[in-house]
């Protein structure tokens, strides 16, 4: 069979101008796959394809309908490309039809959740989010906590570190917490990232990764029973638009003309600082990660896709729970850009995941995670 032929058909002119841009959708897919395993600093272009991976995985997709559809062998160039990317793509979506939902009493409930200050701005415009962010995690009543961009202050009434622990403790489970500072506007307000756990912390580390960064890797050991665990709890360098940017972004959506060149190579050149500094920060907290002397569980927020070299570098070694126990898409990050799946739970071989969510409640500018963790047979 000709794969320039459909029911005995050559292409047409239209044909082969489809054919191209088919090539070059094919060649993006390349270039998108090869990001996961190329460090941004040594080539940041492929990084903006590794972010846009899902949208070149689609036009492949149409590519290969479009093909079978004339009944062409040319189908199976975007299909080969496709299965060649099934790494990337488990990452993006997953279907388990026979997953186990049943929460086992040994299980560990882990929970991360980027709560960006509890809404000390009201950015929610609700007064009540600090509030109901307490009333979400005393419903999770999650085993294993980890909040990044977490605010605790005395000076405004605004003491999360106790008046959490205290909430969230009952006559059954006392909460614990490790706290690590990346910033503070005055002595008496701490921003930084947060572990807590109902189970008994025996040692704390942690990696700042630029004097002047507010991004940090920090590490809990934890007792679980007769095995000491550790848990990291990770942020990594954001985009760090601005309104200004937002509001380009939010304009380019409802087609609003702006000095379009110029407010998008403000945007590419924060990206590409971004995605330079977290291959950096990934390469250190891998390194971390590979002289833990205890079983490890990690959360964090990325600041990047599961197509990224920051995602991979991490997750070397580890199991993401999205791909162990999820059903369809995961949608973390609920800003305007990028709108992907930037929060993660992952652990070594000593554990299994099941059960894992994505819970829809607007509550931050990310959406919290939870899964269930129990000791793996093979440990």
């Amino acid at each position: 069979m000709n794969p320039f032929k459909g029911k005995d058909q050559p292409l047409s002119i239209f044909g082969y101008v489809m054919l191209g841009i088919n090539i070059l959708a094919g060649l993006a897919l390349l270039c998108a796959n090869l990001a996961s395993h190329i460090r941004p600093g040594q080539a940041w272009p492929l990084a903006f394809l590794g972010l846009a991976f899902p949208f070149i995985l689609f036009v492949n997709l149409f590519f290969f309908l479009y093909w079978l559809a004339q009944r062409r062998l040319l189908m199976l160039l975007s299909l080969g490309l496709m299965l060649l990317s099934y790494k990337q793509v488990l990452g993006t979506v997953q279907f388990h039809f026979f997953r186990n939902t049943t929460v086992k009493p040994e299980s560990i409930k882990l929970m991360s959740f980027n709560v960006r200050l509890f809404d000390i701005y009201e950015w929610t415009e609700n007064k009540d989010t600090r509030k109901r962010i307490y009333q979400l995690l005393k419903a999770e009543a999650p085993a294993i906590l980890c909040f990044q961009e977490f605010y605790s202050s005395d000076a405004h009434k605004f003491n999360n570190l106790d008046s959490l622990a205290s909430f969230l403790s009952d006559s059954m489970h006392v909460y614990r917490y490790h706290l690590e500072k990346t910033e503070s506007k005055n002595q008496d307000d701490l921003i930084g990232a947060a572990t807590f756990s109902t189970y008994p912390m025996l040692s704390r580390g942690k990696m700042i990764f630029d004097p002047q960064s507010k991004n940090i890797c920090m590490w809990t050991d934890l007792l679980i029973g007769s095995d000491t665990v550790r848990v990291f709890n990770i942020h990594l360098q954001s985009i760090r638009f601005g309104g200004e940017d937002y509001k380009f972004i939010e304009n380019l959506t409802q087609d609003k003309e702006q000095e379009e060149i110029k407010g998008s190579m403000k945007i590419l050149r924060r990206l590409k600082r971004a995605f330079i500094k977290r291959g950096i920060q990934a390469d250190y907290v891998a390194e971390q990660i590979a002289k833990s002397p205890y079983p490890v569980i990690l959360c964090g927020d990325f600041n990047d896709s599961p197509s990224s070299y920051t995602y991979h570098r991490i997750a070397e070694g580890l199991q993401d729970a999205f791909q162990e126990s999820a059903w369809g898409f995961s949608k973390t990050y609920i800003g305007a850009f990028p709108s992907f799946r930037i929060d993660y739970m992952m652990h070594g071989d000593a554990f299994t995941s099941s059960c894992y969510h994505t819970i829809r409640e607007k509550l931050s500018d990310h959406y919290p995670i939870s899964c269930e963790l129990e000791f793996s047979k093979k440990k």
